[in-house]
Order: C-alpha cells, then sequence, then structure tokens
C-alpha cells in the first residue's frame, strides 16, 4: 500500500523480478511461490500530495497487519501524514496566496476569482482568507470527467 504515480503499482513487483531483498519484495515473491497473483488498485487520486498522504494513512490504519510492509520505519511519513490531515481541515483559513496553491494560480487571481462569484471569500482585517473546503470544493467541481465515468 502506498502513494505513487504512473506506473509505480508495477514498481514492486518488477523490483521484486530483478531480486529487490526488501520486505516487500519477499512478501510478493511469497505470494507467486503460492500460485496467486499480487492484487493491486487504484483506489484514491489526487492531484495534491498532502490528500495522498492522508488518504495513505487513513488506509494503513485501516488495514495494519503483517501484510503491510511499508508501516514498518515510516513512523516519520505517518506523523508528518498526521499534521498534513490536520491542515486538510476544511475550515482551515487560508491566505489568498495558500488558495492559489490549492490551485495553480497566484493569490491576486484567487481575489479576482472570488469577486467573480467562484467561490466565497472573508474580509479580516485588510487581508481576505478563503476557507480551505471551499477551495477544494470549487478544484474538484472544475475536474475533467471523462465520459466513461459519467456513465456510472
Amino acid at each position: 500500500m502506498g502513494k505513487g504515480n504512473h506506473a509505480r503499482i508495477d514498481d514492486h513487483e518488477r523490483e521484486a523480478r530483478n531480486g529487490c531483498d526488501c520486505d516487500k519484495c519477499r512478501i510478493i515473491r511469497q505470494i507467486w511461490e503460492s500460485g496467486h497473483p499480487v492484487q493491486k488498485r487504484i483506489v484514491f487520486e489526487t492531484l495534491v500530495e498532502a490528500e495522498a498522504l492522508v488518504q495513505e494513512r487513513s488506509l494503513i490504519e485501516r488495514y495494519t497487519g503483517p501484510q503491510l510492509t511499508n508501516i514498518h520505519g515510516n513512523a516519520k511519513k505517518l506523523a508528518r501524514s498526521k499534521k498534513q490531515e490536520e491542515r486538510a481541515n476544511p475550515d482551515q483559513m487560508l491566505s489568498a496566496n495558500e488558495a492559489g496553491k490549492l490551485l495553480g494560480v497566484s493569490g491576486k487571481t484567487v481575489i479576482r476569482m472570488m469577486e467573480d462569484g467562484e467561490f466565497p471569500g472573508y474580509r479580516i482585517g485588510i487581508a481576505w482568507k478563503f476557507r480551505r473546503g471551499d477551495i477544494e470544493a470549487y478544484r474538484d467541481s472544475r475536474r475533467y470527467r471523462p465520459k466513461y465515468e459519467e456513465e456510472d
């Protein structure tokens, strides 16, 4: 279990075939020796690394067991993902620049988008603030979905 991109889902099997001696590759070879295939599924997709780490942490906590070799020695990574989970609070208030990072635009563009009614903003003193949940909902509403996904 883990996060990755592109063809990463196949990397561990490739490493196991090439003789890697890590715990994960040894378990993959044991699965092969038992005559079973290694099961792989993409269960979550996002472009935001913090969201990926939060989801990975949630799955690891739910399915922890001897079959999950990636949890050994990853205490620092899990602690970091817990902090990122706290930062991913939908009620967290973001500056225009922070909201812009989530959207891939400048802070000035975020303010213009808010003024155009794309999402709400809050004037606090001289600064504009934006709820993380509003920004993420806007971003998710703009996600391209191929026709085959819409048929469900």
